[in-house]
C-alpha cells in the first residue's frame, strides 16, 4: 500500500511538473520572438555582403493562441480567425489587395550655407535604401522647407543626386518668415493633400526604418487595422513621429479650419500661452475614456490636453483621428485598440487585439529585423512594429553622438559585429552599435548608388551644434504664429 501511495505521489508530481513546463513554454511561445544568430568570425570583412546578411529577415511565426483578457480577442476564436486569417491546410497567407501607398518625411530650416540639415537627408535616404532592399514598393515623398535666411530656393545638387537615385520625390514648402519647429510639426499634416494615395505613413526625419514597413499599409488597406493608425508614446496618446493616415479630398482644408478655430479661441479668451488644456483642439477628453500611454499616469492628467506636444502635432493628431475622423487603430505597447463610433456618433472602442496575432495577414515576403535596439523609453518592447524602426531622439542621433574629435572610422566594427552575432533574442543594443550600423549603411548605399559621399567628418556633430530648428515645439512660437491664416494665404 505504501509503495502504491509513493507511485501515486510520484505520478502526481510528474503531472504538476509537466503542467508547469507546458505553461512556461506556452507563455514563452506567446510572448517571445525567435530571432536568428549569426556565426561570424571577427576576421570576416565588414563589407556589403556582411551588411546584407545582417538585414536578412528573421522567420517570424505569428501567434495563433492568445489568452483572452480585458476584452482582447483570442486568435483561436473561429470568428476572429476567419476575419483575420485565410484558413488553409498549409497555413498559406492571404494575398493582399493592391493600393497606392507612400512614406512621407519632412525637413525644415534647410540652409546649404550651414548644412546642419544634411544628416537628416542622409537618414531619410538610409531608411529608404533599407526598405528598398527589403522589397518595399511604396513611393517616398520628402517635404522640404528651405530656411528663410537662405539664398537657395532648392536643395544643392549633391543632395538632389542622392534623392533622385533612390527615387525619392521632393516637394517644397514655401518659405516663411516665422519659421519654427512648431510650424514644422503642423506641416506634417500636409500629407492629407496626397489624395492620390490610399495610405500615407509619416516618419520623422530622425526615424530610421529597419525593415520593410509595407505590411502596415496591407493591414490597414485590408481592413484589419483602421484606415488611420497611431502609436501611443511614453507619456502621450499619439506619437507624432510615426503614424499612418488615409488622405481624403477636403481633409486638409478641414484640418486647417480646426487649427484656425483653436488659434482664434486661444487668443481671444485665454491668457498666454493661449492654450486650453480642457478643450484642446475642440473636444474635451471624456472622463470615462481617458487616453492611454506607455507609461501609466493619473486619470487627472489622462483627461487633459497637457501632455507633451498636445498644442502641436501630437495633440492635433490624436484629435484628428479620434474625434474628427472617429476611426483609428491605436497601438498601446502590444495591444491594438480599434475605435469607431456608437449609435450616438460618439467614439467607442470596438475591439482589442494583440498586434502580433495580426501578422498572419502579412505575406511571408515581409521582413522583420534581427535584433532590437534600445528605444529610449521607459517601456521597451522588442516586438513589431516597435522593433521595426528606431527613433533617434535628442542627442542620441548617430551623426550627433560622435563628437568633435571622433569620426565614424574609430567606431569598432568588430564590436558592432560581435554585438549582433552574440546578442540574445531579447537583448537591446547600445549607441555604439546603431551608430556603426548607420555610418556603414551610408557608405554601402553610396557605393551601390555610385554617389560621391561628402567626407564623414563634415556631417558629424558635436553636442554643442544646433539642429536647423529647435528640438521641440515651443509655446512661445505657438502663441505668435497664425498657422492656418498663413497657409490659407499660400492658396491665393
Amino acid at each position: 500500500m505504501t509503495q502504491f501511495r509513493k507511485r501515486i505521489s510520484l505520478f502526481t508530481a510528474g503531472l504538476w511538473i509537466f503542467a508547469v513546463s507546458l505553461i512556461y513554454f506556452e507563455r514563452k511561445e506567446l510572448f517571445g520572438i525567435q530571432q536568428p544568430t549569426f556565426n561570424t568570425t571577427t576576421e570576416e570583412r565588414f563589407d556589403e555582403a556582411y551588411l546584407e546578411r545582417q538585414l536578412q529577415p528573421a522567420k517570424y511565426t505569428a501567434v495563433n493562441r492568445v489568452k483572452s483578457k480585458d476584452g482582447i480577442y483570442p486568435a483561436s476564436n473561429p470568428i476572429v480567425f476567419e476575419k483575420y486569417r485565410k484558413a488553409s491546410t498549409n497555413s498559406s497567407r492571404a494575398e493582399p489587395r493592391t493600393g497606392r501607398f507612400a512614406y512621407a518625411f519632412i525637413v525644415g530650416g534647410c540652409k546649404p550655407e550651414s548644412p546642419s540639415y544634411r544628416p537628416y537627408i542622409y537618414n531619410i535616404a538610409i531608411s529608404t535604401y533599407i526598405q528598398r532592399k527589403r522589397g518595399s514598393t511604396a513611393d517616398v515623398i520628402l517635404m522640404v522647407q528651405m530656411a528663410y535666411a537662405s539664398s537657395h530656393e532648392t536643395l544643392p545638387p549633391d543632395d538632389k543626386a542622392l534623392l533622385e537615385r533612390l527615387g525619392i520625390q521632393v516637394q517644397y514648402i514655401p518659405k516663411t518668415k516665422d519659421e519654427s519647429f512648431y510650424r514644422l510639426m503642423l506641416d506634417k499634416f500636409r500629407i492629407l493633400r496626397l489624395t492620390q494615395y490610399d495610405r500615407v505613413l509619416f516618419m520623422d526625419s530622425d526615424a530610421l526604418a529597419r525593415t520593410n514597413l509595407d505590411y502596415l499599409f496591407m493591414l490597414s488597406y485590408e481592413g484589419v487595422l483602421k484606415e488611420n493608425f497611431i502609436l501611443a508614446g511614453p507619456t502621450e496618446p499619439a506619437n507624432g513621429g510615426f503614424f499612418l493616415l488615409q488622405p481624403r479630398p477636403g481633409d486638409w482644408e478641414r484640418l486647417l479650419d480646426i487649427v484656425r478655430v483653436a488659434e482664434e479661441r486661444g487668443r481671444q479668451s485665454l491668457p498666454y500661452p493661449h492654450w486650453d488644456t480642457t478643450l484642446g483642439w475642440g473636444q474635451a477628453i471624456p472622463a470615462l475614456q481617458p487616453y492611454e500611454t506607455l507609461v501609466s499616469e493619473s486619470r487627472t492628467k489622462a483627461t487633459r490636453w497637457g501632455f507633451h506636444g498636445a498644442f502641436a502635432d501630437q495633440g492635433l493628431l490624436y484629435h484628428w483621428v479620434k474625434y474628427e475622423r472617429q476611426s483609428v487603430s491605436i497601438l498601446v505597447n502590444r495591444v491594438v485598440q480599434n475605435w469607431g463610433t456608437d449609435a450616438d456618433g460618439q467614439p467607442k472602442m470596438k475591439e482589442k487585439l494583440i498586434f502580433q496575432t495580426l501578422l498572419d495577414r502579412v505575406p511571408e515576403s515581409s521582413h522583420h529585423p534581427n535584433f532590437c535596439w534600445r528605444t529610449f523609453v521607459r517601456v521597451r518592447a522588442c516586438v513589431p512594429p516597435h522593433s521595426d524602426y528606431v527613433h533617434f531622439t535628442g542627442n542620441r542621433k548617430p551623426w550627433k553622438a560622435l563628437g568633435r574629435t571622433q569620426n565614424a572610422t574609430t567606431v569598432s566594427k568588430t564590436r558592432y559585429r560581435r554585438s549582433v552575432t552574440t546578442a540574445g533574442p531579447r537583448e537591446y543594443r547600445g549607441q555604439q552599435e546603431y551608430r556603426a550600423f548607420w555610418y556603414d549603411t551610408l557608405r554601402t548605399m553610396a557605393t551601390e548608388l555610385h554617389w560621391t559621399m561628402p567626407a564623414v567628418e563634415s556631417i558629424s556633430w558635436n553636442r554643442t551644434h544646433r539642429a536647423p530648428l529647435v528640438k521641440f515645439p515651443l509655446h512661445t512660437d505657438a502663441a505668435t504664429t497664425q498657422y492656418a491664416a498663413s497657409v490659407w494665404s499660400e492658396r491665393s
